[in-house]
């Protein structure tokens, strides 16, 4: 009956978490010290506990704002960074990351492409996430779509890339989307004509019901933290979006400016009002200013900073000032570099979860076919299952099954039990392309029965590049929440 359940045709819905927690911090760090390890990579902080643990290990993470951003759509964190292993010399890509620390290359063009810098990553409900290259017009707006397929952001001709007021140099320091007014929030110094330079300024870009196009004004609303007139504040920048409560959105500021200031920002998406949201520097038994990286947490209803100088993290409540209160990470320590992009696991309301676990067995160009879910897996909530990087246009078979399993088969491992239904597939994409195929089947529970009940599944395709003419994914758990 479950397996029937998971098999009903459905429409798709807002993703949620799968094997990550709600309100878990994800920050870059430069040297990481755990067993085994001393070196740069992704941390990950229960802001409660501080409970700490390495992600994944990188050889450099970009330190531009929002390089590194959690994507609820993919349950994903979004990266840019170099990671060894996967080419003689590694490049600075784009990666997915699971929450087991599995890593999928998504850059334009294919996998290690080419090196690039992309950042300020800003998710959306639909499976797109923009984000930008490098400052000013030759590097325009582009963003990926739900098949991480890349496209340029254009302007209401829907020919022209978009410039935010046409300008060659424009300073974007960090993006989010805003779901309700279908708009990007663009933090930037560089503010739009006529407004003072060097102050925060938010900038407003409405989109296209399909995405693609800026179809409106950009609007501009401008907040000096400091008391001093703009662009006479030490190193006020903005460095980090997140999404507050109450439909709010949160900014952190830095500025190395020793007095107490405003470094933490509430902005409303609708009118571009901006508030405060908690101070931070002055006078204090810890005097501290430089923070470099912020997100705001839904576990603690706080906003937490990184504290440079001092290699801490910081929580501050809403109107709070001073030192805020310490988070203390352990048992993986680790320094951040001097700018950090922080991420956090949103709230989602999903009490479901897909999991993913064990290895596959590559074929064809080296590809092993990637199991995933996309949507929440809860009664009366549609769901997907999606099958990438296997080989176009291939047959095959997915695999469900009441139970997990670790036996040999083709070369690789069966991860589900061998009593599991067998369901006849077929790839779309270019056939007999190594890593171009792909399947998404959407899914819907209705049985209240089935309520906390697991389900485990993997595919195997015919390709003739697997020791044994078969490739196989991964192995997926979804629990039914």
């Amino acid at each position: 009956m479950l397996v029937a359940a998971c098999l009903a045709t459905a429409t798709q819905a807002p993703a949620q978490s799968s094997g990550f927690h709600e309100g878990d911090l994800f920050l870059s760090a430069t040297t990481i010290q755990v067993p085994g390890y001393n070196g740069a990579g992704i941390v990950r902080v229960d802001p409660v506990t501080g409970e700490s643990a390495l992600l994944v290990k990188t050889v450099q993470a970009l330190d531009l704002v929002g390089s590194a951003v959690f994507d609820p759509y993919r349950q994903r964190l979004v990266l840019t960074a170099l990671i060894a292993g996967f080419t003689p010399t590694p490049l600075m890509e784009i990666w997915l990351v699971d929450a087991e620390g599995k890593l999928q290359n998504i850059s334009p063009g294919g996998p290690h492409s080419g090196a690039y810098q992309r950042f300020a990553y800003a998710p959306t409900p639909s499976g797109r996430v923009y984000c930008t290259e490098g400052n000013g017009a030759s590097k325009p707006f582009s963003y990926f779509d739900a098949a991480n397929q890349w496209h340029t952001l254009f302007d209401s001709d829907g020919v022209t890339p978009m410039k935010i007021d046409g300008a060659n140099f424009y300073s974007n320091d960090g993006m989010i989307y805003d779901e309700v007014s279908n708009s990007l929030l663009v933090a930037s110094i560089t503010p739009a004509p006529g407004f003072p330079t060097m102050a925060v300024n938010v900038r407003k870009l409405p989109l296209s019901a399909d995405g693609t196009r800026v179809v409106g004004p950009v609007g501009n609303a401008t907040f000096e933290i400091s008391d001093s007139p703009p662009g006479q504040s030490s190193g006020e920048l903005p460095r980090g979006w997140s999404r507050g409560p109450n439909g709010k959105f949160l900014l952190c500021v830095h500025s190395i400016d020793k007095i107490s200031m405003p470094r933490m920002l509430e902005v409303d998406p609708a009118t571009l009002a901006i508030g405060v949201w908690g101070y931070n520097g002055g006078d204090l038994p810890i005097p501290w200013t430089t923070v470099t990286g912020g997100a705001y947490t839904p576990a603690l209803g706080k906003m937490v900073v990184v504290d440079y100088f001092n290699n801490r993290l910081r929580a501050y409540a809403k109107g709070e000032a001073g030192n805020g209160t310490v988070i203390t990470p352990g048992p993986v320590t680790f320094t951040t570099p001097y700018y950090c992009s922080v991420t956090v696991v949103p709230d989602d309301g999903c009490d479901g979860s897909g999991s993913e676990y064990g290895d596959g067995l590559a074929g064809s160009g080296g590809f092993a076919p990637h199991l995933s879910s996309l949507g929440c897996p809860e009664i009366a909530s549609s769901f997907s299952v999606r099958v990438d990087s296997a080989l176009g246009g291939s047959f095959g078979q997915l695999l469900i099954a009441p139970a997990p399993a670790a036996l040999p088969l083709f070369g690789g491992t069966l991860l589900v039990a061998p009593s599991a239904l067998v369901v006849p597939v077929q790839l779309q994409g270019a056939l007999g392309q190594p890593g171009a195929g792909t399947l998404q089947l959407p899914a819907l529970i209705n049985d209240p029965a089935l309520l906390g009940a697991s389900v485990f599944l993997q595919a195997g395709f015919f390709d003739p590049g697997a020791p044994e003419w078969v490739s196989l994914s991964n192995g997926l758990e979804l629990t039914i929440g």
